[in-house]
């Protein structure tokens, strides 16, 4: 993984898988179990939840949230600040 700050400014869990060439900016979190395939890139304070699989190539822009047991394809874009939901059955109201 490449690392674009020093150590400290990253909250990246022991257990995470990261594929070698994987660019994290400052201040991501990377939750318990979490897996980054090649040639991702995740982007200033994004939070990465646990047991994700982010796929090859993907890209989460800065302040993205992915919660916990996400499976994001390869290739995939996540714009500045999108929000995942992990919620089998949403209450939705009109």
């Amino acid at each position: 993984m490449i690392l674009k700050g020093p150590p400290e400014q990253f909250a990246i869990h022991a257990s995470a898988t990261i594929a070698e060439d994987v660019v994290i900016w400052p201040f991501s979190t990377i939750c318990a179990g979490v897996t980054i395939g090649a040639g991702s890139v995740v982007g200033s304070s994004v939070y990465i939840g646990r047991e994700t699989t982010i796929g090859e190539h993907t890209r989460l822009q800065d302040k993205s949230h992915v919660t916990d047991r996400m499976t994001i394809g390869d290739r995939v874009y996540f714009g500045a600040l999108a929000v995942t939901m992990n919620d089998r059955y949403p209450r939705v109201e009109n």
